[in-house]
């Protein structure tokens, strides 16, 4: 299996404080680009095979409204403040 990668998806169309515990490898990403822009399978056989990044979107939701990176300590502040409120990953 190899070492473990983690990632994060930054997208409006993101699934917000979703966790996938599904197997996924670097082909991921592209398993995903051939299914989402029509693209034929002509990579590999090993992207075929993988898993795709696409359950962590919903594109049938509102995109979410755009992140505004904080720059006072007022800001900074308060989005630790709404992070603890979701609490610590329990997975």
């Amino acid at each position: 299996m190899g070492f473990r990668v983690p990632a994060i998806i930054i997208s409006p169309y993101a699934r917000q404080g979703d966790l996938d515990n599904k197997q996924m490898s670097f082909e991921s990403i592209l398993n995903f680009i051939e299914w989402n822009w029509y693209v034929p399978n002509t990579l590999s056989q090993r992207v075929a095979d993988t898993n795709s990044i696409a359950s962590a979107f919903n594109f049938q939701q509102k995109p979410s409204a755009p992140f505004i990176i904080p720059t006072s300590k007022a800001e900074i502040a308060y989005v630790i403040s709404e992070a603890a409120a979701y609490g610590p990953d329990t997975d």
